[in-house]
């Protein structure tokens, strides 16, 4: 009988994990993209957080993993090629700092500043989720 092999996604997710488990980031920057389009609640704010040290699937993985297990934290996905993970969150539940801390424990270099230098676009706030002026 011929062994069955796990697709490649299956794979990155046990290395991730492996490699969480084992205290790694993984392997060896973005825009702002402030809140809500509408029908989603006022609370509710998604950014586009620069972070460096990404290099691939696995990184991502570990990244969504971590962040994903945070309350207040309705989606996340990362992109080692643009260097961002996108993070749709509540933010009366969680904080960017919060989200940064995660994924800096990880070993990954995420870039707040990036977001506080960015201009608001739409819905007067700015990129971390406050209201701007």
């Amino acid at each position: 009988m011929k062994p069955t092999i796990a697709p490649k996604s299956a794979w990155l997710a046990f290395a991730a994990l492996l490699a969480s488990a084992a205290g790694l980031g993984g392997c060896a920057g973005g825009s702002a993209q402030p809140a809500a389009p509408a029908g989603r609640p006022a609370s509710q704010t998604q950014v586009a957080l620069p972070v460096e040290g990404m290099t691939c699937g696995g990184c991502e993985v570990a990244i969504e993993m971590a962040v994903g297990r945070l309350e207040g934290v309705q989606s996340v996905e990362a992109d080692h090629e643009t260097g961002t993970v996108e993070i749709v969150f509540d933010r009366t539940r969680l904080g960017l700092d919060a989200i940064a801390e995660t994924i800096r424990k990880l070993g990954y270099r995420p870039q707040l500043e990036a977001l506080q230098d960015a201009p608001a676009q739409g819905g007067g706030r700015t990129p971390t989720g406050r209201e701007g002026a």
